[in-house]
């Protein structure tokens, strides 16, 4: 074959590379199945670099980079060998893909990158390690994701750098400083929410705050407690009964509790149930109850003419997608306009109504009244607009679940909303406001 039908000459300018090395890779596109060798002596070094970074992108269309060589100038030897860069061409996939675990928090290109380095156990362990993390958090499964950390605290105890390669030891500090308190011995899901909010997990950020606030404010911070004592309520309103109620935790089992209940009527004599339930069934029956009423000047409901009571969520998703960093700012302000009355004043006897009208689910629906017990050092404003806020984010996070004709919540929204309702937990937090 004649040299012009070996060699393509492709000019580059100086000045404005782009075009020359759109060229190259159009021609590399347009030959059957290329086996891509790379000389990287020669040419300006800048120009060479960009043109080395850009090829070793084909391997997304299945280009890969097969050998890359250059030439040793030594002063020893008059005849210049050439030698190997392939090994220093994967430097690109390196580079590559720590910026995808600072940026995403995954780790695919780096197990991809160290297959091809089984000599370095250390780095396919924290890989490793990392990818569990990864994956437990993206398919929104808490416990795979807790699991990956544990392991990574332990990770980050007992190997410090040996067996290291030398280039990820340079971003090992970097990696753990990216976990943040994750890797610490004590974190709490304020911890992993942050993380998740960081790396733009928006949805599992949204889920774990439906799954595990609940056991925060419980049974970390005790903001809300659960009423363990055996009690009593009488039902007039339409079929008089007395209720008793006991409520045992699970020893065995965190989170796990038993409501045992015995109602007796003069209609229906007696009846007594069993259910089996957990913290987050409580929660959620608390928090299922913060919704618009309107109260008279002594804190007594006002009915509708239908005699039914207005169900409606204090902040919709109008409203929520039209929120600003003021409105936040200024929040029960803001309700107060949205709903037509003020909200302020009315804040304990909403609280204590979502208490007496709480219900959790067992095999039937079951009214639990004073099952909540508010602490008294809780600041009641804050923890009413964080509620609020946490049943919007509930309707939030089970509408994104579910494939929808239309974005019924606005992107940035969602992430306005998840800075103040950590602004207002962090805010809550017991041991802050005690030290």
């Amino acid at each position: 074959m004649k040299n012009n039908e070996l060699f393509t000459p492709i000019n580059i300018s100086i000045d404005s590379p782009y075009e020359g090395i759109q060229k190259v890779v159009k021609t590399i596109r347009n030959i059957k199945n290329p086996h891509l060798y790379l000389d990287t002596h020669g040419g300006l070094r800048g120009i060479q670099r960009i043109l080395e970074a850009t090829i070793t992108l084909l391997k997304i269309e299945g280009v890969p980079v097969r050998e890359a060589y250059s030439v040793a100038f030594t002063d020893k030897n008059p005849v210049k060998p050439i030698i190997s860069e392939t090994e220093q061409m994967k430097i690109f996939d390196f580079v590559s893909g720590i910026n995808e675990f600072i940026t995403c928090g995954r780790a695919d290109t780096l197990t991809e990158y160290y297959k091809e380095k089984s000599k370095y156990h250390f780095q396919n362990d924290i890989v490793s390690k990392i990818t569990t993390v990864a994956n437990g958090i993206q398919w929104c499964c808490v416990p795979e994701f807790e699991r990956g950390l544990t392991s990574l605290q332990e990770y980050f105890q007992q190997h410090a750098d040996k067996n290291a390669d030398p280039y990820l030891s340079i971003y090992i500090d970097d990696i753990k400083r990216d976990y943040q308190n994750l890797v610490l011995s004590k974190y709490s899901v304020v911890d992993e929410i942050n993380w998740c909010i960081k790396k733009k997990f928006y949805q599992q950020a949204l889920t774990l705050i439906e799954s595990r606030i609940s056991k925060l404010l419980f049974e970390e911070w005790k903001i809300l407690k659960l009423n363990t004592s055996p009690w009593t309520e009488n039902r007039t309103s339409y079929n008089e009964a007395t209720t008793s109620y006991t409520i045992k935790h699970d020893a065995q089992n965190p989170g796990k509790y038993t409501v045992y209940y015995t109602t007796k009527s003069q209609k229906s004599g007696e009846k007594k149930g069993v259910v089996n339930t957990d913290i987050n069934d409580f929660f959620n029956g608390f928090v299922y109850n913060f919704q618009t009423e309107e109260y008279n000047k002594n804190g007594k409901i006002i009915r509708n003419s239908n005699n039914s009571f207005k169900s409606k969520p204090f902040l919709g998703y109008k409203d929520f997608n039209n929120m600003t960093n003021e409105k936040y700012d200024g929040f029960t302000d803001y309700l107060s306009q949205i709903n037509f009355h003020s909200i302020d004043t009315q804040i304990p006897a909403c609280i204590d109504l979502a208490r007496k009208k709480l219900q959790i689910s067992g095999k039937t629906r079951i009214n639990l009244p004073d099952a909540v017990i508010i602490s008294r050092k809780t600041d009641e404003k804050l923890l009413f607009q964080l509620l609020v806020l946490h049943k919007t984010l509930k309707d939030v996070r089970n509408t994104m679940n579910h494939a929808s004709d239309q974005l019924k919540y606005q992107p940035e929204a969602i992430i306005l909303s998840l800075k103040y309702y950590m602004k207002w937990v962090d805010a809550l937090n017991p041991n802050k406001q005690s030290s």
